[in-house]
């Protein structure tokens, strides 16, 4: 009773996470020291401080060194709006350096509802298991009844066998089978896809993680937060005059603003009007119109490649037809996402693809088909495989063997093409089972390239192992900025100045003044993507979903010290997310995995001849070095400085980073 009432004084936060050997089979509690949580908050940013020290450099990404973590933000499982995400951690297979995914849905509130600040898995099991906490006790449980089973089928046995009330977070065939860009399956559609940690949790045999808790969130001033919280969602409640125009005439709207060349751009009236009725879906023909979609893998253009007539199909417009009820996380008063029923395909619940499925398997391989969309959306959820990476796959594939490449003796017998719906499906399950050119192409695009070489590379569209996401940094220059030198590469989600300022991030926090940027002045750039960077990651560290900072102003820093006593200032939150940021590079310093290599279709070299992104090519050295000056580390190697870890309190990582000290230069793929 003691040991709880000492709990209970920590205002925000638990002061532990469970620590589970898959090895031995040990399951203890460890604390983290209060000023972790005053450092870092919570999420990655306490993943960073743990993870930093635990792996070992040599640490092989499938095997039994690596680390997971499961890691939910600071105010997650509080009512604060959009804060219901949870991260997962650890060394990625892609990149061979820092990973981390991040999704929303129920699972990361029920980690704090288990009474934990994050679950750590280390070591490897023999055997497939997964790990059940329920009535307050942690085991680990025989899965291998459940090893085979697909991550929706492996979370409806759990409720039948623990309770409908359980929360689970799941593998697939994908996971299992170690596809290296496999994510991480919750609320049987949200995923943690990126950086490939589906794998990492099939090597552990980890098949799935189940919670069931009952601990309330230990709020400084629950009250408060819930009042804070009831005037936010009050003062969302509007139409916007913007949105019903543009709904209206969504089909003639992305042709007029490629004629005028109007950027993308959004008010807080618009993303909160529309994205809750079509959710990411909204953007799906503007983007593929006006250059911010990628088209035919990276080579194509919109209008002319996969005009409006075909894009139509895959809209969230288009699919409003099947749409039964809205969907939303824990927390979330927008509600972006939506389960369908299409009885025509024997569905009678799924989720509704979101952007990125219906660009990368739409205008990246020209297929127009709203079925095979459907279909490969629902099995992606199921396999747990990342639909963008999988998408970057397909493409390259089929553009291998459109250049004979790949051929049909490879594929068994499978002819694959541009705009071949029928062959997608037979495909994507050749991957996942690791079948035929499968075995290959499981290994992302950059492996599988050196793998089949024959110039197989020049098709390969990445940033150092991590296929790109449906974002063209040629139209958002700072992307490739982004893309190559973020920790975690080829992420739209990672910071970037020109993404973020399609939406009104400066009326986000109260008081925060983002430097000026020019979108195709490379110079000018390093300041303002530097301060993206450092904000994002204390967003992200709280929980927050990204959408959040485009919804209109938070009064933030009462959120966060009514729930937990902690007391910031915008100068603080700044230098927060600086130290998160900083240590995850230096992890990646650490691992040797600063790398630097992007294709230059990404790049516009050579630059497109045709379309809303005729003649532009990126200076990606001058914008990457400028970021890394704004940073203040090495402006040639990327690598923290000294003075820079001292002055964030990093001291710590000063002799882990000599062990990789070598100039790195960017490294521009065919």
């Amino acid at each position: 009773m003691k040991e709880e009432s000492k709990m209970v004084e920590k205002f925000g936060y638990f002061g532990k996470i469970l620590w589970v050997n898959l090895s031995t089979h040990e399951i203890n509690e460890r604390e983290i020291p209060e000023e972790w949580y005053h450092q870092y908050l919570g999420g990655y940013g306490l993943a960073a401080r743990i993870l930093f020290e635990e792996i070992p450099f040599d640490a092989d990404p499938l095997g039994p060194d690596n680390i997971l973590a499961f890691m939910p933000g600071l105010l997650t499982g509080t009512t604060t709006p959009f804060t219901g995400r949870y991260m997962v951690c650890g060394k990625s297979p892609l990149s061979g350096g820092w990973g981390d995914s991040n999704s929303g849905g129920t699972f990361g509130p029920e980690i704090k509802r288990c009474g934990y600040d994050g679950i750590i898995f280390v070591g490897k099991s023999e055997k497939p298991v997964y790990l059940l906490i329920k009535e307050g006790k942690a085991t680990i449980e025989d899965a291998s009844s459940l090893w085979g089973k697909d991550a929706i089928e492996t979370d409806e046995l759990l409720r039948i066998k623990h309770g409908n009330r359980i929360r689970v977070a799941a593998i697939g065939m994908a996971g299992e089978n170690l596809i290296r860009n496999a994510g991480i399956v919750n609320d049987k559609g949200r995923i943690a896809a990126r950086s490939g940690l589906g794998a990492v949790m099939g090597s552990k045999k980890l098949k799935a993680v189940a919670l069931i808790g009952a601990t309330k969130y230990p709020y400084k001033n629950k009250n408060s937060v819930i009042q804070m919280t009831k005037e936010y969602k009050d003062k969302m409640k509007f139409k916007d005059l913007m949105s019903r125009v543009m709904m209206k005439f969504n089909n003639i709207l992305p042709g007029m603003m490629r004629l005028i060349k109007m950027d993308l751009f959004l008010t807080e009236g618009m993303q909160v009007t529309m994205m809750s009725k079509y959710g990411t879906g909204l953007s799906t023909a503007i983007s593929s119109e006006v250059g911010d979609a990628p088209v035919k893998n990276w080579n194509g253009v919109g209008y002319i490649d996969f005009p409006q007539k075909k894009v139509r199909n895959l809209t969230a417009q288009n699919l409003e037809q099947w749409k039964v009820k809205p969907y939303g996380c824990f927390s979330c008063p927008l509600r972006c996402g939506a389960i369908l029923s299409v009885p025509e395909l024997n569905l009678k619940e799924t989720h509704r693809p979101e952007y990125e499925t219906a660009t990368a398997f739409g205008a990246l391989i020209l297929n127009d088909d709203v079925n095979t969309l459907l279909k490969v959306n629902e099995y992606l959820n199921r396999a747990g495989y990342d639909s963008i990476s999988a998408g970057g796959v397909v493409a390259f594939a089929i553009e291998c063997f459109e250049n004979g490449i790949i051929t049909k003796e490879d594929t068994g017998g499978l002819e694959i093409g541009w705009g071949k719906s029928e062959s997608i499906m037979p495909l994507l399950e050749m991957i996942v089972k690791r079948e035929h050119i499968g075995a290959i192409l499981a290994d992302g695009v950059k492996i599988a390239a050196e793998k089949i070489g024959k110039g197989a590379e020049k098709y390969a569209v990445h940033a150092n192992g991590q296929e790109l996401p449906m974002h063209d940094s040629k139209f958002g220059p700072s992307l490739a900025t982004t893309y190559v030198s973020d920790p975690t590469p080829g992420r739209h989600t990672a910071a970037s100045i020109d993404f973020m300022e399609v939406g009104p991030i400066g009326k986000f926090i109260k008081g925060l003044k983002i430097p000026k940027s020019k979108k195709h002045k490379y110079n000018s750039k390093g300041p303002a993507q530097a301060f993206m960077a450092k904000i994002h990651q204390t967003v992200n560290a709280l929980g927050f979903c990204n959408f959040a900072t485009w919804s209109g102003n938070i009064r933030l820093l009462d959120f966060i010290f009514q729930a937990t006593g902690i007391q910031l200032t915008n100068d603080d939150l700044i230098k927060i997310g600086y130290r998160i940021q900083t240590l995850r590079q230096a992890f990646n310093a650490k691992h040797g995995a600063i790398q630097h290599q992007i294709n230059t279709r990404a790049l516009g070299i050579p630059p497109m001849e045709k379309g809303p992104l005729k003649g532009i090519t990126l200076d990606i050295k001058t914008m990457v070095r400028d970021y890394y000056e704004s940073m203040n580390w090495d402006p040639e190697t990327g690598i923290p400085t000294n003075s820079v870890l001292e002055h964030l309190e990093l001291d710590f990582a000063k002799t882990s980073l000599k062990l990789n000290t070598k100039n790195t230069t960017i490294v521009m793929l065919p």
